[in-house]
């Protein structure tokens, strides 16, 4: 198709669509482009769509027109499938409600473009809270879709076991209800498997009620015997209650700040003797530096991120079964040091391993814990700079049992199948083929439909 007839189809489909429908030469263009991780991308049209009709209208349109379809909802996908170039960027940030069906039993609907900075907000007014993510702009539906580790995932678990409900426009345009009552393979899939099977435009939520307020803590530690604060925090935090959810980073320093070693716990409760008690061993890891220890509603346990200017982040990811002692010289190696990848280490367990592991499309539960690795790069970083920064990465990778979809920037064959298990893609595939056969949601870490 050339440039003159898709942008007459552009022009009809204008005429046709309630909401933006944005095009290059659109002065919102340049804003509407960009997402929180690229920059370059020109898509050949935005359509901001504000309802099911015009959620299907733009599939349609990708569909008809053989062009790729980005969804997006606050623009974070770290592998960058919020946009495209030349294709059509379907933007749902429009669809950014947020109801409460039920405050007594905790039920909540959230517009699937609604940002959970404003989704904590809103429910704290309730007493309620979902365990999301860590920071305010990102949007309910990609978090939702790829599973959701939230400052209280050992309570609660991952914002998809929360999740009760789901609508959803599938590629042919239709507008279904997925449930574990209602197209429960659907359901099933949407848990786990990413953007591949329709446009997801609400989510309906059980929520938890919050009695308070959470107690935030922040512990800056120096960097002088990192593996021995490392492992202390490792072994406490193996005994510690579920209401304690804790990361450890390892930052390499930037500008005028130093190396640090940085303990981030949320206390999943306002009962202050309790809270003292579950933080006070993580104060007597090693040489502490400054601590920050404060209640305060959850809704301000989120923040923004904000990636040095002039820089990109290269993100990579792994579960880890056992947080050894291997593992811990290795990070304490590669980390706190200029130049060096920031490292965070996340204790699980707790409330989603109460969940068979075939119970969702996100099949790994069991892991003792998680690890990032955040490589810092010019935006204009070429190929073989790019490659020389993952080699580091090399020598972690191998404790790895498998991949997060929503923290890794890359997109490979390997990336893909360290997401999906054997037999989680294998369904997700079968599933594929009955929900999206032509295979028309493939910018995301894409399960291609099963043959007959």
């Amino acid at each position: 198709m050339n440039n003159a007839d898709l942008t007459d189809k552009i022009a009809v489909l204008k005429t046709q669509l309630t909401g933006s429908v944005i095009t290059p030469d659109d002065s919102r263009y340049e804003t509407a482009r960009k997402t929180f991780v690229v920059k370059d991308a020109m898509p050949a049209v935005i359509i901001q769509a504000a309802s099911n009709e015009a959620v299907a209208a733009g599939i349609r349109f990708a569909r008809e027109n053989n062009l790729q379809l980005s969804v997006r909802s606050g623009k974070h996908s770290a592998a960058g499938f919020s946009t495209n170039t030349g294709g059509v960027v379907l933007d749902l940030s429009p669809l950014n409600t947020i109801e409460i069906l039920d405050e007594k039993a905790g039920l909540v609907r959230l517009g699937t473009g609604a940002l959970w900075g404003d989704v904590a907000t809103k429910l704290s007014e309730h007493r309620l809270a979902i365990s999301s993510g860590d920071t305010k702009s990102v949007g309910v539906g990609g978090l939702t879709l790829g599973g959701g580790i939230g400052w209280m995932f050992r309570k609660y678990g991952y914002a998809i076991d929360s999740l009760v409900a789901a609508e959803v426009v599938l590629a042919d345009g239709t507008v279904v209800q997925a449930s574990q009552t209602e197209q429960s393979e659907l359901f099933w899939s949407l848990r786990g498997g990413g953007g591949n099977f329709g446009a997801v435009t609400k989510f309906t939520f059980q929520a938890h009620h919050l009695p308070g307020q959470v107690t935030a803590s922040t512990l800056i530690y120096e960097t002088d015997d990192a593996a021995k604060i490392i492992t202390g925090w490792r072994d406490y935090m193996r005994t510690a209650t579920t209401d304690l959810t804790s990361f450890m980073t390892l930052m390499p320093g930037f500008g005028a700040m130093p190396p640090a070693l940085m303990i981030a716990s949320c206390y999943a409760g306002d009962d202050e003797s309790l809270a003292t008690a579950a933080l006070s061993p993580l104060r007597q890891l090693g040489n502490l530096r400054s601590e920050t220890t404060a209640m305060k509603p959850y809704a301000e346990m989120l923040q923004e991120a904000h990636p040095p200017q002039g820089m990109t982040v290269m993100a990579k990811n792994m579960y880890l079964e056992v947080l050894s002692d291997d593992l811990i010289a290795t990070v304490s190696e590669l980390g706190c040091k200029p130049g060096s990848p920031i490292i965070q280490l996340r204790m699980l367990h707790g409330a989603a391993d109460t969940i068979d592991t075939q119970a969702t499309a996100l099949a790994h539960r069991g892991n003792e814990g998680f690890l990032f690795a955040g490589f810092m790069l010019p935006i204009d970083a070429g190929e073989e700079q790019i490659t020389s920064s993952l080699r580091r990465w090399e020598k972690l990778a191998v404790y790895s049992s498998g991949i997060y979809s929503n923290f890794i920037s890359t997109n490979t064959a390997e990336d893909v199948a360290g997401i999906y298990p054997t037999a989680t893609y294998e369904r997700l595939a079968k599933a594929k083929r009955q929900y999206d056969p032509e295979n028309i949601f493939n910018h995301n870490f894409n399960i291609v439909p099963a043959k007959q």
